[in-house]
């Protein structure tokens, strides 16, 4: 449950002062470990995703709106492309800013700003009910860069 990994990010960086350099460095990677385990369980789920709601979508708007693409293949493979290259685009936008927010207000409040905002683009993706929301789920992860703020 996303709601879960959230608290356990909050109490392992915010609540529980580490006691020696060890543990912060563990807890760091704990986190990390989880971040990562969390992203790459969201990539298979997101071509079905964007191939239901497009499907979907085109049986409640057939008669609406004018399709130029008759093929739904096609239709599902164009907004998927359009969906991970708007994560890339997102992805290098967001990277000098988390490296500005590490400079400024330091490791332990970006994490929970990148971790926070991980579970928010998260939560967005499991909610999403049209295609535009898969596009507007992708914008909290301008943040989502905890290799980076690990490695700092």
């Amino acid at each position: 449950n996303a709601r879960h990994l959230v608290n356990f990010f909050i109490v392992t960086t915010m609540v529980l002062p580490p006691s020696t350099i060890l543990d912060e460095v563990a807890a760091t990677y704990v986190n990390i470990i989880f971040y990562a385990i969390s992203y790459q369980l969201q990539l298979p789920v997101e071509p079905f995703l964007v191939r239901s709601l497009i499907h979907t979508h085109s049986i409640d708007t057939k008669n609406n709106i004018r399709n130029d693409f008759d093929d739904e293949s096609q239709r599902t493979n164009q907004t998927y492309g359009r969906l991970t290259s708007l994560f890339s685009l997102i992805q290098t936008v967001g990277s000098p800013i988390v490296g500005t927010l590490l400079d400024r207000i330091g490791p332990r409040k970006t994490s929970i700003l990148v971790y926070g905002a991980s579970a928010l683009g998260y939560w967005m993706l499991s909610h999403a009910t049209s295609p535009g929301m898969l596009y507007w789920s992708k914008v909290p992860m301008l943040l989502q860069h905890a290799f980076l703020v690990g490695q700092a």
